[in-house]
């Protein structure tokens, strides 16, 4: 999978890089295939998923297999030690929350970001 961007993109994202900004990645579950191709070209731009892609708010569909690929969208980011997982923000993206349902997403963010990350 080859990553399209702009060119000025490309551009702008080197000049963070340079400058030691971090960059916020607010993405839904369906955009973490792209993650690595960016920390790949950017290895020394750090890089913030913002509230854990939004797994609850936008799932494909109601299944299991949508929680499966977005534990495999973020384990391929975790590979590259310039990504960061941002875990604010997420109890305000669903209605009817509870710490259950949460729970199996932070024990997978731990398992592969580790509590630094």
């Amino acid at each position: 999978m080859r990553c399209h961007f702009r060119e000025d993109v490309h551009t702008g994202l080197g000049i963070l890089e340079d400058y030691g900004v971090p960059f916020d990645l607010l993405i839904r579950p369906d955009h973490l295939k792209h993650v690595p191709l960016i920390a790949t070209k950017f290895p020394r731009l750090k890089m913030v998923i913002d509230h854990i892609a939004k797994p609850l708010k936008y799932p494909r569909d109601p299944t299991k297999t949508d929680f499966e690929c977005w534990m495999a969208g973020m384990a391929n980011a975790a590979k590259h030690s310039n990504v960061y997982v941002k875990l604010s923000g997420i109890i305000s993206e669903t209605q009817n929350w509870s710490a259950e349902v949460y729970q199996p997403y932070i024990d997978h963010l731990l398992k592969v970001f580790g509590s630094k990350r």
